[in-house]
């Protein structure tokens, strides 16, 4: 069992690395690590709420396939 959760934290490290550029970077680490409300992220970034929510669903489905392709995730 910790061996399972070691290899998913790896793989999900990998898809961190994998993302690059911005607001990309800065909404993964503030959304989904840090929790931080969209409203707070679009203004500390200056941007849109909007595309704060298109970046977060992007960005969700995108690790989703990620994690499905890694076996992290059911198909």
């Amino acid at each position: 069992e910790v061996l399972l959760e070691n290899e998913a934290k790896a793989t999900i490290a990998q898809f961190r690395a994998e993302i690059q550029g911005e607001p990309d970077k800065s909404i993964l680490q503030g959304y989904f690590v840090d929790s931080i409300a969209e409203e707070t992220l679009a203004e500390t970034l200056g941007i849109t709420r909007y595309k704060v929510r298109k970046c977060i669903a992007s960005l969700h489905r995108r690790m989703e396939k990620f994690l499905k392709e890694h076996h992290v995730l059911d198909q």
